[in-house]
């Protein structure tokens, strides 16, 4: 017969239909094991794309940013232009009237910025 220690072996290892059992058990492992991976990849296009979405959504807010700097950039321009002929239309206004005309353009100056306040 054996020895003491090759009963405490055999008495530790799994019986044969336990072993047939963990051999049956691997396919089904497997199985799941694709499905894990192709979830996994499916989630890392998934996020792929959301990254693409959100980029493409960044550079046309950029775009956007850019265009509405560059309008802003011209209507300042524009004001500064119409503020200094407003200026010279005033001094050739005072050198072509004699009356006096500060009240008038102080009435015409306030109606223009109650209007301006009332549009904001």
């Amino acid at each position: 017969m054996g020895s003491l220690s090759d009963n405490k072996q055999r008495a530790s290892l799994p019986s044969y239909a336990s072993q047939q059992q963990l051999i049956a058990e691997i396919p089904l492992l497997i199985q799941s094991m694709r499905k894990q991976t192709a979830l996994f990849q499916q989630m890392s296009k998934n996020q792929v794309i959301l990254s693409t979405h959100q980029l493409n959504a960044i550079n046309k807010q950029n775009e956007l940013s850019e265009r509405l700097l560059e309008t802003v950039d011209e209507l300042s321009k524009d004001t500064k232009v119409t503020n200094l002929l407003l200026s010279e239309l005033i001094a050739i206004h005072r050198t072509v009237v004699s009356d006096d005309t500060d009240a008038q353009r102080e009435f015409i100056l306030g109606d223009a910025q109650r209007s301006v306040a009332k549009e904001k």
